[in-house]
């Protein structure tokens, strides 16, 4: 609701009055403002000496702002996790890890030399609420010989909320261990 201080008048007229909306500066991006003005005529008149107004609206009495999620700038998130391989050397590219939402998203990503492993998963206003996602290793048709691979689950939650000026804010959590253990092992036998 809209209150205006009083307007006096000191003589029969007709008066008329436009209202606007002030948009704010900075502007949330998240809202759209009413920018149509209300038009208003006001007929004073004198009956016995005792002024009286009769208000008019010409168009309108409200102003209606639209609030919408998905007008924020969308926030990227890493998940990260790492390969410890014993046995033999690693190399980048060497293995293969998928990450998996609940609604059946998949992002894959390979290791990095030194065993890092990197997502990343858009997020916007649209995704405020709790993710969880699933990370795994790929173990490929072709499998390198003598390699034991971990094919532990890893799971992770994401926290995504209103940062209350137009963004988002994400935390992510790691509900289990993020490393991924290989292992490279000859059978040895004895002659």
């Amino acid at each position: 609701k809209i209150i205006f201080s009083d307007v006096e008048f000191l003589k029969p007229s007709k008066y008329k009055f436009i209202v606007k909306e002030i948009v704010p500066k900075p502007q949330d991006p998240n809202i759209k403002y009413d920018l149509n003005p209300a038009y208003i005529d006001v007929d004073v008149v004198d009956t016995d000496g005792i002024l009286k107004a009769d208000v008019n609206y010409l168009n309108k009495t409200k102003f209606t702002n639209t609030f919408s999620r998905d007008s924020g700038r969308p926030v990227d998130a890493d998940f990260k996790f790492n390969v410890i391989l014993s046995g033999a050397q690693l190399s980048k590219g060497m293995f293969e890890f998928e990450l998996r939402d609940r609604k059946g998203n998949t992002y894959k990503a390979k290791n990095e030399a030194n065993g890092d492993i990197k997502f990343r998963v858009n997020f916007s206003n649209m995704d405020i609420g709790t993710h969880e996602f699933k990370a795994k290793q790929i173990i490929p048709a072709k499998a390198i010989q003598y390699m034991n691979y971990d094919k532990k689950e890893k799971t992770v939650r994401v926290d995504v909320s209103d940062n209350g000026r137009g963004g988002i804010t994400i935390n992510v959590s790691y509900l289990s261990d993020n490393t991924f253990y290989n292992n490279y092992k000859t059978s040895g036998r004895i002659w």
